[in-house]
């Protein structure tokens, strides 16, 4: 949440206090390029498909691969490790809150940085769901999510190096053996190796074109929203998938047009709101975890 209770304040300074006036036009928000929401397709759904109620799919990857003998029938199947199933996935509300004072309140201006805050947020927001699923275990929703206990395949590393080793190795034998991502906190970004990665735009790609994204959501967090970041530990998981797919809705303001809806008269607050519906899904066939123990 972000709270301001007044565009002017008094300040210490040098021991004394002394007035600070707002500046007219606050720093932009700027979030990090490499992203969830930039690293997977958006898919453009049919305007008849409502898929903020929930959508599921039988993935293409099922079926059988074989290599046959033309003139005898002899067949070779291709090893395939597991076949996908049609997974439900349920999408999310994403949403921020702006408070300020109720002296001079500017509903416009307030509604720009509540959505402005829900824009930048979004990725962060929906790598946060993805990794540790826990909207999805409140909610009782069947959404696949990276921490989860089961249904996922487990290795174990001894270094960055070696994980993403594991995951290009599985990501080969899955299905088809088509494009995959590996998933990591961001601070393993600086324990990538050089020469194994490239940068395309806002993509972070490995010699297999495969994306890897470090992601601002991804990770542990402290249990209370006002504890500090946790620091980097030796001990970390990295994931393997198919490539996820983001679906996003409008961004939607709150109130439109009465102030007075968004009135706490027992604060003298003005809280306004921005919402937006959300999703991020991959089709379940690949998936695999890398238990990594480094020494930092």
């Amino acid at each position: 949440m972000m709270t301001a209770t007044v565009e002017f304040g008094i300040v210490p300074m040098g021991g004394a206090l002394v007035a600070a006036a707002g500046v007219s036009v606050p720093p932009p928000l700027t979030p990090s390029p490499v992203n969830l929401l930039r690293s997977s397709r958006n898919p453009s759904d049919a305007s008849d498909v409502r898929w903020e109620q929930g959508f599921a799919y039988l993935p293409m990857g099922n079926g059988e691969m074989n290599i046959d003998d033309a003139c005898a029938g002899d067949n070779i199947g291709v090893p395939v490790d597991k076949k996908g199933v049609a997974t439900f996935w349920t999408p999310y509300l994403l949403s921020t809150k702006y408070t300020c004072s109720a002296m001079g309140a500017d509903l416009a201006e307030h509604q720009q940085r509540a959505q402005g805050l829900l824009d930048a947020a979004t990725p962060k927001l929906l790598e946060y769901e993805l990794w540790n699923g826990l909207l999805t275990k409140a909610a009782g929703y069947q959404n696949l999510y990276l921490e989860q206990a089961t249904g996922v395949d487990a290795y174990t590393a001894t270094s960055v190096v070696e994980a993403i080793a594991i995951c290009e190795s599985y990501l080969s034998q899955m299905s088809y053996g088509g494009r995959g991502m590996i998933h990591m906190p961001a601070w393993v970004s600086a324990y990538l190796p050089a020469g194994g990665m490239r940068r395309e735009g806002n993509l972070i790609l490995t010699i297999r074109d495969t994306i890897v994204l470090p992601g601002a959501g991804y990770g542990h967090y402290p249990a209370s929203q006002s504890g500090p970041p946790v620091a980097p530990t030796g001990s970390f998981n990295i994931y393997a998938t198919g490539i996820t797919d983001v679906r996003t809705g409008p961004i939607i303001p709150w109130p439109e047009g009465d102030v007075n809806l968004a009135l706490n008269r027992a604060t003298n607050t003005v809280d306004t709101r921005a919402y937006r519906m959300a999703c991020a899904s991959w089709d379940g066939i690949a998936f695999a975890r890398v238990a990594t123990t480094i020494t930092l």
